[in-house]
Order: C-alpha cells, then structure tokens, then sequence
C-alpha cells in the first residue's frame, strides 16, 4: 500500500470511528470532541500519528478538569497499516479509558473493568461492536454515580 493510500485508509477509518462513536448520547454537559490534529499531531504525518494512537474523546463541556463530576472517555485509534502493514492480526486497535472525577491529581476513578482496555477489529464496526459493551458500562455506572450524587443533596 502506497503513502497515500495508507492515509486514506487511516483517515477514512478514523472518520467512521468518530461516526460511530457519536452514535452513543453522552450525559448531560458532556459532548463526544476529535481535536482538529488528531490525524497529525505527530509531525503533521496521519501514518505516523496513527501508530502512535489518534485520540477521540468525551467530556465535559465546557472543559474543568477540576470537576468531581465530570466522565472523560477516551478512545485512542491505533493502525496497523501505519506501524506494519504485513504484521498478522487485525488492523485496527484501540485503547479505551472512562473515568469519572477529577482529572487533577489522578483523583479520577476508572469506570471500566480495568484502567484500560486494549480492542482490536478488522474494521471500524467490528471495533466499535467491542467498544459499545464496555461503554454501555461505563456510561450506566457514571449516571448511576451522578444518581447517588444528587440524591445525597
């Protein structure tokens, strides 16, 4: 696969990753963000950028870091078409977070199984198909802390 072909591949990966993911409604004040240089933050390269984790998030908006009610989930798109074409396994990875609290200080608590979780799939939907479960979880666990939160008030 040719440069610009790996780029295309990458970006059009990224792109219906971000559609799917918008797909799920996120709590109150909070709303699905791709940075703009998600694709080339590593040396304006997307392939490089790739190999190294495009980041796709949700969070509270506006941003406060130091909110001990905000949820932050993070989904870092990695490529095997970028690191190693002609590796075995599938093409897409990806790293999930989702923690609640303060970002400041690590005082925040994941809301997953573990403090992170690696997903693979041959495809966006394949890898989003993994991801929903656990982001089904995650966001029925924050609403569920927000729930015991107000009714303590």
């Amino acid at each position: 696969m040719t440069p610009p072909d790996a780029e295309a591949q990458i970006t059009a990966d990224f792109c219906e990753m971000v559609r799917l993911l918008r797909q799920i409604d996120p709590p109150e004040r909070h709303r699905w963000e791709v940075d703009p240089l998600a694709l080339h933050w590593n040396r304006g390269d997307a392939i490089a950028s790739v190999a190294h984790g495009a980041p796709i998030t949700l969070r509270l908006h506006p941003r406060n870091d130091d909110s001990p009610a905000q949820l932050r989930v993070e989904l870092r798109l990695f490529s095997r078409i970028a690191s190693s074409p002609e590796a075995e396994g599938a093409p897409l990875r990806a790293v999930l977070r989702a923690e609640h609290g303060r970002q400041i200080g690590h005082q925040a608590t994941s809301l997953l199984d573990a403090p992170q979780l690696q997903l693979a799939g041959d495809d966006p939907a394949m890898l989003y198909a993994r991801a929903a479960p656990h982001l089904d979880r995650a966001l029925a666990r924050y609403r569920a802390f927000e729930a015991r939160r107000f009714s303590r008030d």
